[in-house]
């Protein structure tokens, strides 16, 4: 899938990569040109990211064969992050960054995967609402950098439920 041109995703539309055989996401696809959800289902192959994307509503691998290779991009999302099999249908995290830009409660969802999520940087950037980690797997684990400069992150009343940066320098967390 290639964007040139203009890319208008109307709110409630939804883009799928599925079939069986690898994909690929080029070009301009962020603010105006950005996805509104964003779905992965395919069969053992992967989507791979060449271009930052906004998903200004939801994002999801549906299933353990569904892999998204965030390729050391750029990904914004203003809705839902819902992964099937932690760093098995969501690979490519080195030098990657997520950032939640949502203005309304956002749901992390790790369904599968006692360990959780792994992301490199992670940034909150919500002007209002929360994001709420849910599901007994949805540990989230950040490599390197965890950037707090608006929202709230909520863990909930489940003891596997957490945010933890691997990297210990001061440096790690910002905000």
């Amino acid at each position: 899938f290639t964007n040139n041109g203009t890319f208008i995703a109307e709110p409630g539309s939804t883009v799928r990569f599925q079939g069986t055989v690898n994909q690929s996401i080029n070009g301009n696809l962020i603010g105006t040109n950005g996805f509104a959800n964003l779905v992965i289902l395919k069969a053992t192959v992967t989507v791979t990211l060449n271009s930052n994307i906004d998903v200004s509503q939801n994002f999801s691998t549906q299933s353990a064969t569904s892999i998204f290779n965030i390729n050391g991009k750029t990904m914004k999302i203003g809705g839902d992050f819902t992964n099937n099999s932690g760093n098995t249908t969501f690979t490519g995290i080195a030098n990657s960054n997520v950032e939640f830009d949502g203005t309304i409660n956002q749901f992390f969802t790790n369904v599968n995967g006692v360990a959780g999520i792994s992301l490199n940087r992670v940034k909150m950037n919500k002007p209002s609402g929360k994001l709420y980690l849910i599901g007994a797997n949805s540990k989230l684990t950040i490599d390197s950098v965890l950037t707090l400069a608006q929202g709230i992150i909520v863990t909930r009343n489940v003891a596997a439920l957490e945010v933890y940066v691997r990297n210990n320098a001061t440096s790690a967390v910002i905000g």
